[in-house]
């Protein structure tokens, strides 16, 4: 609540989203504890098993929370995506949404097994991922599609396909126009604009991007214990730490007047463009314009200043400096 009261929701001006909670949602494996026992693996060799946590993002407003703990079976050395959600409460799929509202879990390849997402429609989940490239789909019927919507540019089709199991699922084809690579979407939602389900996909990147902030920035590269309270523990803390940091950041810019210039003008740099092409900004690649993760500077400065005694007023200082406010 904290979060979606102090973070901008990009998705607000979208009204069709109303009543929708969108989750990126991924696996994300720690090193085995020092103490984990050995397992037999598949080849009969006995080897420690880094320890897998399933997370969700809130796309609307980057709160990240927990799914579950990966248990693999057989000698295997992770559990499938699909084998988690399936020993999933809906309830814990649904994650808090209130009647009436539609869940949309954005995953990536792993999720292929269509005849289940559809059982989960009847209860207000869909889902959106991209095609595997054995997927078999063949085309069924064209959706009807304004292509000269500044909204659709770079989607090329938009069709409803069938797939062996049976069912019936949504395909968006998509050419991002700022380096020209195809992306090719997989859906059970028929109903919202193409767009909209592209630009929740081209989203789920963050998810990776808080990834990469706990491996390399919070340097939480281990598990911290063998016993299963405290892994799991380890996976909840990460995600507190990692929105209270997002809370910390937009608090100083409201109560400070202070924001990352350095950022801002390494993220103007970093712009894909084709090339040839210059001031490329479509829509789906402009309407969400925000941090994926917080910078090793911030996470630096907050590490010190909880253990430093001295006034706030020299932190801030301090921070102004590291996002060159001041300069």
């Amino acid at each position: 609540t904290a979060i979606s009261e102090k973070v901008e929701d990009p998705f607000a001006q979208l009204k069709e989203l109303k009543n929708w909670r969108i989750y990126a949602m991924d696996g994300h494996y720690h090193k085995a504890a020092c103490f984990d026992p050995e397992k037999k693996n598949s080849k009969g060799d006995y080897v420690k098993y880094g320890t897998g946590h399933f997370f969700r993002l809130n796309l609307r407003n980057h709160h990240m929370s927990t799914l579950a703990i990966a248990d693999p079976k057989d000698g295997k050395k992770k559990e499938h995506d699909m084998a988690v959600i399936k020993r999933s409460e809906v309830e814990d799929l649904r994650y808090e949404a209130q009647k009436g509202e539609i869940t949309m879990l954005v995953w990536d390849r792993a999720c292929i097994d269509y005849d289940y997402w559809f059982e989960l429609k009847r209860q207000g989940i869909r889902f959106i991922t991209l095609e595997k490239s054995n997927s078999a789909a063949y085309v069924v019927a064209d959706l009807p599609s304004d292509c000269e919507y500044h909204r659709n540019e770079g989607i090329i089709s938009d069709q409803l396909v069938g797939v062996p199991a049976g069912m019936i699922l949504r395909r968006i084809v998509y050419i991002n126009p700022e380096d020209g690579k195809k992306y090719t979407y997989l859906t059970n939602e028929t109903q919202l604009p193409a767009y909209q389900l592209v630009l929740m996909y081209k989203l789920r990147w963050d998810i990776e991007k808080v990834f990469y902030q706990f491996k390399s920035k919070m340097e939480e590269r281990k598990s911290w214990g063998s016993p299963l309270e405290t892994k799991k523990a380890h996976a909840l803390f990460e995600s507190m730490a990692h929105n209270l940091m997002i809370l910390a950041e937009e608090e100083i810019k409201k109560t400070e007047e202070v924001h990352d210039e350095l950022e801002i003008k390494k993220s103007k740099g970093r712009k894909k463009s084709r090339p040839g092409k210059k001031n490329l900004a479509s829509y789906i690649n402009s309407i969400v314009l925000r941090s994926s993760h917080r910078t090793l500077r911030f996470v630096r400065w907050l590490r010190n200043i909880i253990y430093d005694t001295a006034p706030l007023s020299k932190a801030m200082a301090r921070l102004k400096v590291l996002w060159a406010t001041n300069k």
